[in-house]
């Protein structure tokens, strides 16, 4: 999930207790569109910019 904010999306979390377990819930808050090509390698390729630029 923490690679779609490298995207550009952006979303909350929240945890509820249901039925004696921890349930997770996200709910998508901003998008981007999908690049196109492979998703993995732009992920890499802004992460290895994000790098750089420090």
């Amino acid at each position: 999930m923490r690679e779609l904010r490298v995207l550009g999306w952006d979303y909350t979390t929240s945890q509820r207790k249901e039925h004696a377990r921890m349930m997770s819930y996200y709910r998508l808050t901003k998008f981007n569109d999908w690049p196109e090509g492979s998703i993995s390698t732009e992920i890499s390729r802004r992460e290895k910019t994000k790098e750089a630029s420090r």
